[in-house]
């Protein structure tokens, strides 16, 4: 049961919410306890406490044990009634004693604003369970609730090398260094947490929150050579990042191409090269390549690492915007034939919230005729990013031209 309400939320979470939801209605005869919780799970990533509350009740009489106590447990969560989110993930626990089950459990008393108890709670389960980042993660925040920053850091750091895809433990930890002193502290008070070489799996981590500090501090990162603490910060992290899984190096890439660290980027990037990734992170290397050979002058390399990359992983939106930015750029007939095509395959949910890719889609619509259409993205964009942002200020702007030619 909980295996088919995992699948369910990672459909959703990769906001392929069509496929979940058909999934959830096949198993409505032949199980219908899953059937409850599968509408469960649709209802709280709707935001929907209420009916997810009444299907997770339903599925519970139907003999779904502790999952439907757990998802019971979210849904009071979210309802606002900590107390009896806490009752029934003390129920889950009661029926099924795994780590996993006493990990949601440690959640939702870290959510019910009890860290100290959540904090004993998952770490037996970390103690049992070192790989779980959700885990690890929830420690880290229990930990720096209870102002114990040297643990926090341990945790978060931990959480992060467990799955450097997950940028959370790094924004946590941005966030407990800015609370300590904001920005010219946060920078002070890391350095005094790093005295001594960190160990390896936390290295990186803090690397990743100095070079973030930096930024912060400077609003842009300093090219080479201009700061020297600045470029400490970068060689710090790329020689710690070169010592851990690929799946960092290249989150470590992409921070660096962020940053404007081109150069460090690509020596991080190459060491991945002939390492077994899986499809998230080959995703991720095509894109990162294909940046490479755009920014080298090849388009047309460039375009077909992004094909790759897309066809890899459908949901590699980074991947998408560019390869579509290179197609209006071409604005053949049969380049507009590939930007259709590209866009038919991103996930409705995904296509009409990303303000980038929406703003290349109004371009692409305006271009073929389509100005009522294009005319709603950008009104759509703006709603997303009040105005703000490259692609807020963009879509401000084509708007104006838009009112400027009716």
């Amino acid at each position: 049961m909980i295996e088919f309400a995992d699948r369910i939320a990672k459909l959703v979470s990769a906001h392929d919410d069509e496929t979940a939801a058909q999934l959830v209605e096949a198993v409505s005869q032949s199980n219908p306890a899953a059937h409850q919780i599968g509408l469960a799970v649709l209802a709280l990533f709707r935001k929907d406490a209420e009916a997810a509350r009444t299907h997770a009740q339903q599925a519970l009489t139907l003999g779904a044990g502790s999952v439907a106590h757990q998802y019971l447990a979210m849904a009071n969560l979210m309802m606002g009634n900590p107390a009896a989110a806490i009752e029934q993930a003390n129920k889950a626990v009661s029926i099924d004693s795994s780590a996993r089950a006493r990990s949601g459990l440690g959640s939702v008393l870290l959510a019910a604003g009890r860290p100290d108890e959540a904090a004993s709670v998952l770490r037996q389960v970390v103690a049992e369970t070192p790989n779980d980042s959700d885990a690890l993660l929830n420690l880290g925040s229990a930990s720096a609730q209870l102002a114990d920053y040297g643990e926090a850091i341990t945790f978060y750091a931990r959480a992060f090398d467990k799955n450097p895809n997950d940028q959370r433990p790094i924004q946590n930890l941005i966030a407990m260094y800015a609370d300590l002193g904001k920005w010219l502290g946060a920078v002070a008070a890391l350095e005094l947490s790093r005295k001594g070489e960190p160990p390896p799996e936390v290295a990186v981590a803090l690397d990743l929150v100095m070079v973030h500090l930096v930024r912060l501090i400077a609003t842009k990162f300093p090219q080479p050579t201009i700061a020297p603490d600045a470029d400490e910060a970068v060689a710090n992290l790329v020689a710690h990042a070169l010592r851990r899984a690929p799946a960092t190096q290249l989150v470590v890439a992409r921070t660096l191409i962020d940053l404007g660290r081109i150069d460090d980027a690509k020596r991080l990037a190459q060491q991945t090269e002939h390492q077994p990734l899986d499809e998230t992170n080959r995703a991720s290397l095509l894109y990162i390549k294909g940046f490479f050979a755009e920014r080298d002058g090849d388009k047309q390399r460039a375009l077909e690492l992004y094909h790759q990359a897309i066809a890899v992983d459908a949901t590699r939106i980074d991947a998408t915007v560019n390869a579509i930015s290179l197609l209006l750029e071409d604005g053949s007939p049969a380049a507009f034939t590939q930007i259709g095509a590209l866009l038919d395959k991103v996930p409705a949910p995904l296509r009409s919230s990303n303000p980038e890719l929406m703003f290349n889609e109004s371009v692409y619509l305006a271009r073929t005729n389509r100005r009522l259409e294009a005319k709603a993205h950008l009104e759509q964009i703006i709603r997303l990013t009040n105005g703000e942002g490259r692609a807020g200020h963009l879509a401000r702007q084509a708007l104006a031209e838009f009112t400027k030619s009716s």
